[in-house]
């Protein structure tokens, strides 16, 4: 994996992911023109897959939500590799708005 970050809060699991699936559903808007998914499909609530083009480039990411902590893994088309720090960078301040009490 590329990207493979978690991330631990003290939030409750269902509060996680109404905060995650409401922010999916308003990034593409946030990002119109660099972020392009498709509905993220979600596995049992336990895990979502989330398919979709990032600056023109096919991405599948997968987030999962072990207890206490959520955790997301992507493989990275070649040509943005070199972007990976700054892509993780990006989730991170993300991830630790959301993810706020």
């Amino acid at each position: 994996m590329d990207i493979d970050l978690s991330f631990s809060h003290q939030l409750s699991d269902d509060e996680v992911k109404t905060r995650v699936k409401k922010n999916l559903a308003e990034k593409p808007e946030k990002h119109k023109k660099d972020l392009k998914f498709n509905a993220p499909v979600w596995q049992l609530e336990a895990s979502c897959v989330l398919k979709g083009k990032v600056m023109s480039f096919s991405l599948i990411g997968k987030l999962e939500f072990p207890p206490g902590s959520v955790r997301i893994k992507a493989d990275l088309p070649v040509m943005l590799k070199f972007f990976r720090g700054r892509i993780a960078a990006e989730i991170n301040k993300e991830m630790e708005i959301l993810l706020k009490n």
